[in-house]
């Protein structure tokens, strides 16, 4: 399997290393791609580094790891993704738009298959050792379209974590509060970067 990711951030790199550390093929396309290429080489095997266009060559899958402001600046630049399943996790921490980033990634880029996923795990999760993990946190996933999500539900198992189905593009606004909620209670009130959600039964 191969996913391109647009992006060299934190949530990008934490990602494809989890990726291509399970023996996935990884393409980081950026701007700049010596940048791309330097995370690459940083990562090693299964991890290759481009421009943006090479990314969304390389692979059906992309995941969006943009900063929510920069995000329909990128799309435009992106161009068409006809029939690309758009992995995104982006938080609007912008504006007070009631529209959720999902669904306005969607009108920005209407050809694209976009799911939303991993908006409500911290990223210094994402760069620990999984093996070292006491649990998994689950992560929603919400989207349209049932193929895309559920390939996104392979992409969220391969990189180590538990994927479920959190229903429609409407509902993404229920998983951008949940990460306000979990920001709040990591940061403010000091409960640290490693807590996750998980659903149990009772």
């Amino acid at each position: 399997m191969k996913i391109g990711i647009i992006g060299t951030g934190r949530m990008s790199g934490g990602l494809g290393k989890r990726w291509a550390k399970a023996g996935h093929d990884v393409m980081f396309g950026s701007r700049d791609p010596q940048k791309a290429q330097a995370l690459a080489a940083q990562i090693g095997a299964n991890a290759h580094g481009g421009s943006q266009q090479d990314a969304i060559t390389f692979a059906d899958v992309l995941l969006l790891a943009t900063p929510f402001d920069k995000t329909e600046a990128a799309l435009r630049e992106l161009g068409s993704l006809a029939g690309k399943v758009l992995i995104e996790t982006t938080n609007n921490y912008v504006d007070n738009n009631p529209v959720s980033t999902t669904e306005r990634i969607m009108q920005w880029s209407p050809s694209a298959r976009v799911v939303k996923a991993f908006n409500t795990v911290f990223w210094q999760i994402i760069h620990s050792d999984p093996a070292e993990a006491k649990s998994r946190p689950d992560v929603y996933i919400v989207g349209d379209d049932a193929d895309a999500k559920e390939i996104t539900a392979q992409w969220v198992e391969a990189a180590g974590f538990h994927a479920v189905d959190a229903g429609p593009a409407k509902n993404a606004h229920h998983l951008e509060n949940l990460a306000y909620f979990i920001i709040e209670m990591g940061y403010q009130q000091k409960m640290g970067t490693d807590i996750g959600f998980k659903i149990v039964k009772i």
